[in-house]
Protein backbone atom coordinates (compact mmCIF):
# COMPACT_ATOMS: atom_id res chain seq x y z
CA UNK A 1 0.00 0.00 0.00
CA UNK A 2 0.84 3.22 -0.68
CA UNK A 3 2.07 5.68 1.96
CA UNK A 4 0.43 8.94 0.97
CA UNK A 5 -2.28 9.35 -2.30
CA UNK A 6 -3.18 12.61 -3.78
CA UNK A 7 -6.96 12.26 -5.62
CA UNK A 8 -6.40 15.19 -8.09
CA UNK A 9 -9.72 15.63 -11.05
CA UNK A 10 -10.69 11.91 -10.18
CA UNK A 11 -13.79 10.48 -11.26
CA UNK A 12 -16.13 10.57 -8.25
CA UNK A 13 -16.39 6.54 -8.37
CA UNK A 14 -13.02 6.08 -8.47
CA UNK A 15 -12.26 9.13 -6.29
CA UNK A 16 -14.90 7.46 -3.93
CA UNK A 17 -12.99 3.98 -4.43
CA UNK A 18 -9.72 4.93 -3.71
CA UNK A 19 -10.66 7.01 -0.37
CA UNK A 20 -12.43 3.87 1.15
CA UNK A 21 -9.58 1.58 0.22
CA UNK A 22 -6.75 3.88 1.21
CA UNK A 23 -4.48 3.58 4.19
CA UNK A 24 -1.74 6.40 4.84
CA UNK A 25 -2.18 10.02 4.07
CA UNK A 26 -4.90 10.90 1.19
CA UNK A 27 -4.72 14.70 -0.09
CA UNK A 28 -7.83 15.92 -1.89
CA UNK A 29 -7.76 18.41 -5.16
CA UNK A 30 -11.07 18.54 -6.87
CA UNK A 31 -9.57 20.53 -9.54
CA UNK A 32 -10.72 22.44 -12.65
CA UNK A 33 -14.02 20.42 -13.09
CA UNK A 34 -15.25 22.08 -10.31
CA UNK A 35 -15.91 24.94 -11.55
CA UNK A 36 -17.94 23.59 -14.37
CA UNK A 37 -19.98 20.97 -11.99
CA UNK A 38 -20.38 20.98 -8.12
CA UNK A 39 -20.28 17.12 -8.23
CA UNK A 40 -16.56 17.66 -8.72
CA UNK A 41 -16.41 18.25 -4.90
CA UNK A 42 -16.78 14.68 -3.79
CA UNK A 43 -17.33 14.95 -0.02
CA UNK A 44 -17.17 11.33 1.27
CA UNK A 45 -13.38 11.91 -0.12
CA UNK A 46 -13.21 15.33 1.45
CA UNK A 47 -14.50 13.78 4.84
CA UNK A 48 -11.91 11.35 4.50
CA UNK A 49 -9.27 13.44 3.26
CA UNK A 50 -6.17 14.81 5.69
CA UNK A 51 -5.45 17.94 3.16
CA UNK A 52 -7.32 19.84 0.94
CA UNK A 53 -5.58 21.49 -1.79
CA UNK A 54 -7.96 24.33 -3.78
CA UNK A 55 -6.83 27.36 -5.70
CA UNK A 56 -8.93 30.49 -5.47
CA UNK A 57 -11.52 30.04 -8.05
CA UNK A 58 -11.90 26.73 -6.63
CA UNK A 59 -12.57 27.83 -3.38
CA UNK A 60 -15.10 30.76 -4.13
CA UNK A 61 -16.85 27.43 -5.56
CA UNK A 62 -16.57 25.13 -2.60
CA UNK A 63 -17.53 27.84 -0.27
CA UNK A 64 -20.63 28.33 -1.89
CA UNK A 65 -21.25 24.41 -2.49
CA UNK A 66 -20.20 24.16 1.37
CA UNK A 67 -22.01 27.02 2.48
CA UNK A 68 -19.40 28.36 4.41
CA UNK A 69 -17.80 31.84 4.30
CA UNK A 70 -13.92 30.65 5.58
CA UNK A 71 -11.65 27.93 5.24
CA UNK A 72 -11.61 26.97 9.06
CA UNK A 73 -15.39 25.88 8.26
CA UNK A 74 -14.03 23.71 5.88
CA UNK A 75 -12.01 21.98 8.60
CA UNK A 76 -15.47 20.24 9.81
CA UNK A 77 -15.92 18.38 6.91
CA UNK A 78 -12.98 16.33 7.42
CA UNK A 79 -9.64 17.41 6.80
CA UNK A 80 -6.81 18.69 8.85
CA UNK A 81 -5.70 20.97 6.65
CA UNK A 82 -6.85 23.10 3.83
CA UNK A 83 -4.58 24.77 1.59
CA UNK A 84 -5.52 27.43 -1.28
CA UNK A 85 -3.09 28.40 -3.58
CA UNK A 86 -3.02 32.17 -4.78
CA UNK A 87 -0.90 31.76 -7.39
CA UNK A 88 2.31 33.98 -7.25
CA UNK A 89 1.25 35.20 -3.95
CA UNK A 90 1.84 32.14 -2.41
CA UNK A 91 -0.57 29.58 -0.56
CA UNK A 92 -3.15 30.09 2.98
CA UNK A 93 -2.45 27.05 5.07
CA UNK A 94 -5.79 26.86 7.50
CA UNK A 95 -5.49 23.82 10.43
CA UNK A 96 -6.64 22.84 13.76
CA UNK A 97 -4.25 21.74 16.37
Amino acid sequence: PYKVVHLASAHHGLAKNVARKREGLLTYTPGPKLLKADEYLHLDVLRRSQILFLNESEWQRAKSILNVSDQNEVLDYGPKVVVTTLGPRGATVHYRD
